[in-house]
């Protein structure tokens, strides 16, 4: 049943932590393999609530620490030898859900971001961010996006 299996400890943390990073009762459920409103009954609960919000809290602790580890991590990408393929795989990956997130991650459709900021009388993109966006194309995506936007570059 259901139910008996949010009892299990493990069970239970691994539900109180997707809750807190933001998953939804669906992909919980699928991930725990159990029904969709069970997991909605159980977040409800005011003790479930209490160790979420608590958990979220300890999320914030921790965001400015894995901000900087994201930074470092992409700022060393082109220094990572080629002979290291899980390093590389690991920066790869971290600057792609970076990209993903700021909604430039190349795609054979223009990125909307990139098309706002283009079509914006003033665009302006931090040289960080074009960092990134030059390291990930020349390495990887050459041709999707022009890097070169001809864009001012914030100091």
């Amino acid at each position: 049943m259901g139910g008996s299996k949010l009892n299990k400890p493990e069970i239970k943390q691994h539900v109180v932590q997707r809750l807190a990073s933001g998953a939804t009762h669906t992909e919980i459920a699928r991930e725990v393999e159990i029904d969709r409103s069970a997991v909605t009954r159980f977040s409800h609960k005011p003790e479930i609530r209490e160790l979420v919000q608590q958990e979220g809290l300890r999320l914030v602790e921790i965001l400015p620490d894995a901000v900087q580890a994201v930074m470092d991590t992409v700022k060393s990408y082109k220094n990572i030898p080629n002979d290291d393929l899980k390093q590389r795989e690991f920066a790869y990956k971290v600057i792609r859900d970076v990209m993903k997130t700021f909604r430039i991650y190349p795609t054979p459709f223009q990125s909307q971001t990139i098309v706002n900021i283009q079509q914006a009388d003033n665009g302006v993109i931090a040289p960080d961010v074009l960092k990134v966006l030059k390291v990930f194309f020349d390495s990887e995506h050459e041709g999707y996006i022009d890097v070169d936007l001809g864009l001012q570059i914030t100091e």
